[in-house]
């Protein structure tokens, strides 16, 4: 029985620590940035993402303060690197599109949003963070993808 709780612990585990293995942002996917309490956390495998061109899809929205705010926009410069990017801005949004270098035959891209939300005590950014693998091969696809299209 004891074998049987390690390894189901060992296999959720490797699921857990697939895809964005290596990357800055991780610390936020762990809760290490903003507690696991206060993210919307999605994470998709298999069928249902085949008709995206997808493997992996697996996405953090929060609320987070300005200081919040500053680290997750410093592990994604660092994770950007010099890597191809889209950039735009505009009325409080800023989105970030990042095509990460392929790993196992899988590409890679990770996606960053945020807006700005004005509260009588205080400022919180609305942030969305987006891992994604699969055979998906350029920006004007993820683009469609984002915006259901």
């Amino acid at each position: 029985m004891k074998r049987l709780i390690l390894f189901i612990l060992f296999t959720a585990s490797m699921l857990t620590s697939s895809g964005q293995t290596g990357l800055g942002i991780n610390a936020l996917f762990e809760g290490k940035i903003v507690p696991q309490e206060r993210m919307v956390e999605t994470r998709v495998r298999g069928k249902t993402l085949s008709k995206y061109q997808l493997s992996y899809f697996h996405s953090v929205r929060l609320q987070a303060s300005e200081e919040e705010t500053r680290q997750i926009e410093q592990l994604i410069e660092q994770d950007r690197g010099e890597q191809p990017y889209e950039e735009t801005s505009g009325k409080g949004d800023h989105t970030i599109l990042i095509q990460l270098p392929a790993r196992e035959g899988q590409n890679r891209f990770l996606c960053y949003k945020r807006r700005l939300e004005k509260h009588v005590t205080a400022q919180w950014q609305e942030t969305t963070v987006i891992y994604m693998e699969g055979q998906l091969s350029d920006f004007e696809q993820l683009k469609k993808i984002l915006t259901n299209q």
